[in-house]
């Protein structure tokens, strides 16, 4: 009598064990507080730069592949940071993950500088504008409430402008790119702060 050959199990794919081995992780919104000038940061919040520094190491985090992320908002409504150990463990509880990650936006300002002078009704000034960012970060295991991993991430972006002035009228570059370098120098705070994390 011949053999019947027994049915062919499809074996799982390598993107489903992987997801069933990495370990669960949520981010929690920064706190602003520690800033040199929070009330700066706050001018900025909901316009880009500074609103969505989580949401922008949530991003990073998953393009990475180390972990497996889930999203906050099942929590329930974002109610601003959480810098309480024993909340964020709780919160991480709530929402099954393995790790819950806190952090804390320690830098975010702008500086400019400005030289020139004038002689004759002849003037130039030069206007040097620099975006400082830093972040550190905490990731607690759901576990215990330990800290497992510390980070900290930092950006920094400049610009140059120039201007000439011949009998009070002026001519030159005065564009104000504030916004432009803060998110740049954000976008550098978090690509350092996962490399610190994942490396």
């Amino acid at each position: 009598m011949p053999m019947l050959a027994a049915p062919a199990i499809a074996a799982p794919t390598v993107v489903e064990q992987t997801k069933q081995t990495q370990q669960r992780v949520v981010v929690l919104d920064f706190d602003y507080s520690a800033t040199s000038d929070s009330n700066y940061y706050l001018s900025y919040w909901r316009r880009g730069s500074a609103a969505g520094i989580s949401d922008l190491v949530v991003n990073q985090l998953v393009n990475d592949g180390t972990y497996t992320v889930i999203d906050s908002s099942l929590v329930g409504e974002r109610s601003g940071f959480v810098t309480d150990v024993a909340r964020a463990v709780a919160i991480g509880r709530e929402l099954g993950v393995d790790y819950v990650i806190i952090g804390s936006v320690t830098e975010f300002n702008v500086e400019t500088e400005t030289s020139g002078g004038s002689f004759l009704g002849i003037g130039a000034r030069n206007r040097e504008t620099t975006a400082n960012v830093a972040l550190t970060a905490r990731m607690v295991s759901t576990a215990d409430g330990s800290v497992v991993a510390v980070m900290q991430g930092e950006g920094s972006e400049s610009d140059s402008s120039s201007s000439a002035s011949i009998g009070g009228i002026s001519a030159g570059s005065s564009e104000n790119r504030e916004d432009q370098l803060l998110s740049t120098a954000v976008e550098q705070a978090v690509t350092t702060l996962i490399a610190d994390l994942t490396d």
